[in-house]
């Protein structure tokens, strides 16, 4: 079996993947358990295959958070957080299955993630001026 070798860049976008993962599938634990919400598709795969196969699965959808990133406008990036910001909304777009997580092409997450990166940016700008 031949050797997958991971550049700097896709290294950091898989530990930056595990640890959104990490955040969502605590955070949809604790809603959970207050009733607030359902358990996820992401968690209950999580549950049935266990940590190494989701640490894999961040390592294989590396390169799609990479190809992602490269496709959102810089504009839409600039003051937004790629760890705890720009990874998660990616991650959100991920359709999960005892298989693995499925995805669209990066073209398509990015623009969806542009929309919610920009609409988090306005919303961050009114509470700015509406403090002001």
């Amino acid at each position: 079996m031949a050797r997958k070798i991971y550049s700097e860049l896709e290294a950091e976008a898989a530990l930056c993947l595990w640890e959104a993962m990490l955040e969502a599938k605590f955070t949809n634990e604790k809603r959970e358990e207050e009733g607030l919400e359902e358990r996820s598709d992401m968690v209950s795969v999580w549950d049935d295959t266990g940590s190494l196969f989701m640490r894999h699965e961040a390592l294989r959808l590396a390169h799609v958070v990479c190809e992602t990133y490269e496709l959102i406008p810089v504009g839409a990036r600039d003051a937004i957080a790629y760890d705890w910001e720009i990874v998660p909304a990616i991650l959100d777009t991920f359709r999960w299955s005892h298989q693995g997580a499925a995805h669209d092409a990066p073209a398509q997450i990015a623009a969806v993630v542009t929309v919610a990166l920009e609409a988090e940016q306005k919303r961050f700008q009114d509470s700015q001026r509406k403090a002001a």
